[in-house]
């Protein structure tokens, strides 16, 4: 019996997915909701985790406040602070209970800061955001951003990626109650923003900056257009494509289609959203075969589906 037992054991550990023994890990956490007294911190963990926030004025820290719920999702919000403040802070998380035949050991972020807001007083003749901007609708390629001023006023939102030059997106009308979408963003990315307000006299009221990050798209990467044929001669083809977040390309593509082509050209050696494949020496009134080859910042590389082209004939 006991035979059996330490066989049946050793199957049950056989079939655990690498996923369940994957390493445990603490995403880049989000600073939202800035104001002059308080912030909120959020951040996800590979499996469920209890968290804790070291945070303080210096990089010694010297507070801490703890995340009681066991979970992938973690929001902390921090009073208490000083106004116009640098903070420096870093977040802790271990899965419990811990396993004494499995420990595993705390995990710490990298060094991060923010600043709190200035403090502003109570005079409602100056133009002033009454809460902080909201991020709701959040999709791979799209959110939607709220606040409230208390007098109205024309929106701007500023936004972008490290890797990205920021961009700007403007409100229509005049309003206390400013809602305006972000599209066209990547999935997967941490982009940061400010919003602003300026009024009939020209006053403008800004919030401090704040970051989001959309969640992973459907796939690793995907076509948002295409490919489609820009061209096509007797000896020649060119064809087109837009991905959804700047990407390296290459093709493999030959006569026959077969997953492991003849030849392999490159499209674009840095990266870009806009692809364009040219292709020359061809036969006419023939078909060709080839697959797209993308790779993004991350690191994440994907396969399209094989697309053929023919080119013309040469009878006239």
């Amino acid at each position: 019996m006991k035979k059996i037992s330490a066989w049946f054991r050793m199957t049950i550990l056989l079939l655990i997915p690498a996923a369940a023994i994957a390493k445990f890990e603490i995403q880049e956490p989000a600073v939202s909701g800035i104001k002059h007294d308080r912030v909120t911190l959020e951040w996800t963990t590979s499996e469920k985790s209890f968290g804790a926030v070291h945070y303080g004025e210096t990089q010694k820290f010297g507070k801490k406040i703890a995340d009681p719920s066991f979970s992938k999702e973690h929001r902390i919000q921090i009073r208490g602070l000083k106004a116009e403040t640098l903070y420096y802070f870093k977040i802790e998380g271990w899965p419990s209970p811990p396993s004494p035949k499995d420990k595993k050991e705390k995990k710490e972020t990298d060094l991060y800061t923010f600043k709190t807001a200035l403090y502003e007083g109570p005079d409602e003749t100056i133009l002033k955001i009454l809460s902080p901007p909201v991020v709701t609708a959040v999709s791979p390629n799209a959110v939607t951003i709220s606040w409230e001023t208390n007098k109205g006023g024309k929106a701007t939102i500023l936004y972008g990626t490290k890797e990205d030059r920021p961009q700007k997106i403007f409100g229509e009308f005049e309003t206390k109650d400013h809602i305006l979408t972000l599209s066209n963003l990547l999935p997967e990315s941490r982009y940061f923003y400010q919003v602003s307000v300026r009024d009939s006299a020209g006053k403008i009221v800004r919030s401090s900056y704040s970051s989001f990050v959309t969640p992973k798209g459907v796939s690793g990467t995907l076509f948002i257009e295409g490919p489609a044929v820009a061209s096509r001669k007797i000896d020649a083809i060119k064809v087109q494509w837009l991905t959804d977040r700047p990407c390296k390309s290459r093709v493999r593509w030959g006569d026959v289609p077969l997953k492991s082509f003849q030849k392999e050209k490159t499209v674009s050696a840095s990266y870009s959203r806009e692809h364009i494949l040219k292709l020359g020496g061809l036969e006419p009134n023939k078909r060709y075969f080839y697959t797209i080859h993308l790779e993004d910042r991350q690191g994440r590389k994907s396969v399209s589906d094989i697309f053929s082209i023919k080119t013309e004939s040469d009878s006239q």
